[in-house]
């Protein structure tokens, strides 16, 4: 179980990478961009998966374009398991895309391996319970 879950999380950060990447029309500008958040934790067997939402204002850095601040967005969904769910050291991931379609493909393969696995319960948190915010940022980045 353990090396599933570490695997996933490797996966997540490869995958949030490797789709900015691909976003690299202009670098510098803000735009917008589809994530939703992945929560495991490796002492039970209860995990989170978030609707897709669409955040607004998002900026990439100009030479590598990867998302600014991407852990920042993890952090969010941690926070919020930690003091709205009462399930702490959880491990958060967000997976992020400018395409709709390749997001929610990504999510159902997630969903469809998390759900049918007998040893772990999956819950979907909707955006009413959970929002992105997206990031401030500093005017020298």
């Amino acid at each position: 179980m353990y090396k599933i879950k570490s695997l996933v999380v490797l996966l997540a950060l490869i995958f949030c990478q490797a789709s900015t990447l691909q976003a690299q029309k202009s670098k510098s500008e803000v735009r917008s961009i589809y994530m939703f958040g992945f929560s495991a934790s490796f002492s039970d067997s209860l995990i989170y998966i978030t609707d897709i939402q669409k955040v607004e204002s998002v900026r990439f850095q100009d030479k590598s374009g990867l998302l600014m601040n991407r852990t920042s967005y993890s952090n969010q969904l941690q926070f919020y398991l930690e003091r709205e769910m009462n399930r702490p050291k959880t491990t958060c991931v967000t997976f992020c895309n400018e395409d709709l379609k390749k997001l929610q493909k990504e999510r159902n393969e997630i969903w469809n391996k998390y759900s049918k696995d007998r040893s772990v319960i999956v819950k979907t948190l909707t955006k009413e319970q959970f929002e992105f915010e997206p990031e401030n940022y500093d005017a020298n980045q």
